[in-house]
């Protein structure tokens, strides 16, 4: 039979200071369990996070190194329809997005390749846990998602179009 391996003191220690100095709830991804039952304190600067909403894929990073912490929030909407897709959805869509960027927190974007994405940023409140950020994300995309609603009927006002001229 093998001796277990036996941690360095002082690692032992730190690792022990952290966890029972830590204030609760303990913020996401601070602390890490190493195979082999190790504690690692761990506080990146930045966290990746990915959802759906709406039907539609949002990406996002936590930048926690400031106070408040920021989730940046980005989502592709789709391509912009084109002109023979229905009439003046095309224009309608760009009205909408002008609108927004002027009234809204969100930042919508036509890219060069007639792409349509929607950015935005919102605090995070401190810790950074899996509440807080669900709290923050579900803020940012309540005060949008007029602008989503109207942008989907839109879209399928231009789909439903583009299938009544097909047949």
């Amino acid at each position: 039979m093998t001796e277990p391996d036996i941690q360095d003191g002082d690692e032992a220690k730190g690792q022990l200071d952290f966890i029972t100095s830590a204030s609760l709830p303990i913020e996401l991804k601070s602390i890490e369990v190493l195979p082999d039952g190790r504690i690692r304190c761990n506080a990146p600067d930045s966290m990746a996070v990915s959802f759906e909403y709406y039907g539609l894929q949002f990406f996002g990073t936590v930048e926690r190194g400031q106070s408040p912490a920021q989730l940046s929030l980005a989502c592709d909407l789709g391509p912009l329809p084109f002109t023979s897709q229905g009439g003046g959805v095309r224009e309608s869509i760009q009205m909408v997005m002008a609108a927004a960027n002027k009234l809204m927190g969100g930042r919508y974007v036509l890219s060069p390749e007639q792409r349509m994405t929607m950015s935005g940023q919102v605090e995070v409140d401190r810790p950074v846990t899996a509440a807080s950020l669900l709290i923050a994300a579900t803020q940012f995309l309540v005060s949008e998602k007029p602008v989503l609603d109207v942008l989907a009927k839109l879209l399928t006002s231009s789909e439903q179009d583009q299938a009544a001229t097909a047949t």
